[in-house]
């Protein structure tokens, strides 16, 4: 849980910084969030011990989804139940949200020195990993929550 926290705390904080700047209307922060927690979807397959499948003929894999290529299916599935006007801006905050995911997940230290193939369908490649923390690690969620009590207490100071 602790590797889900940090992918939230630090997309908030981000977030609130681009909104601070006008990159970022206010309500697109909570899908900017959503956003970052959409790669993990994958691991309620692997409670429901369901991480490969078939359907009608065609093999499927829950891998999928913590890929850019699942961050885009994601984002496009997710900008469809809105209004069509909302539909590019709430697309561009779920997939930034996924990207983020992606990149702090990037820096996860890995047992052969390489990351997933997250760049899939565009490339097979493995990027070296960044061997930075393990996602059992505590400190990384204690130094996203330092960030983002602290923008949160410089956001409640701006509105006052």
């Amino acid at each position: 849980m602790a590797d889900l926290l940090t992918h939230v705390l630090v997309v908030y904080a981000l977030g609130r910084l681009a909104v601070w700047r006008g990159v970022l209307s206010g309500p697109l922060l909570p899908v900017v969030l959503l956003g970052a927690v959409a790669p993990d979807v994958m691991k309620v397959t692997l409670l429901l011990g369901v991480l490969w499948g078939e359907i009608g003929g065609v093999r499927y894999s829950a891998w999928g989804y913590h890929t850019v290529g699942g961050v885009l299916g994601v984002a496009g599935i997710g900008a469809l139940t809105v209004r069509a006007v909302d539909r590019r801006s709430v697309f561009g905050a779920l997939v930034a949200g996924g990207l983020s995911h992606l990149l702090l997940d990037t820096l996860v230290i890995r047992a052969d020195g390489l990351a997933p193939p997250y760049l899939f369908p565009f490339t097979t490649w493995l990027p070296p990993a960044g061997n930075v923390y393990l996602s059992s690690d505590r400190w990384p969620a204690a130094v996203a929550l330092t960030a983002a009590v602290a923008v949160w207490l410089l956001t409640r100071r701006d509105r006052d």
